[in-house]
């Protein structure tokens, strides 16, 4: 069984951003249900939700840092980031 340390993260890799030139890239990505229930619930947890990351697939490793640089918006629920993975 997988164990997980406090500040890790999950990342799912779906393959999806090769697909970024497609006009329903954003409406029919298979990320998270569009649920705000869902999202309250992780949120709650102090689980953050990254989507729609690109280059996944160039990660080489299975244990990485992941760092995220959002952009700092005032009254925004969310943000585009700058995320790396070293």
């Amino acid at each position: 069984m997988a164990r997980y340390h406090p500040n890790s993260a999950v990342v799912f890799s779906t393959g999806w951003s090769r697909n970024l030139a497609r006009k329903d890239y954003f409406t029919k990505n298979p990320g998270l249900s569009a649920s705000a229930a869902k999202y309250h619930v992780l949120l709650k947890s102090g689980i953050l939700i990254l989507e729609n990351l690109c280059n996944l697939d160039k990660i080489q490793r299975t244990d990485f840092m992941l760092i995220v640089l959002p952009l700092k918006l005032k009254d925004a629920t969310g943000s585009p980031v700058r995320s790396v993975a070293i």
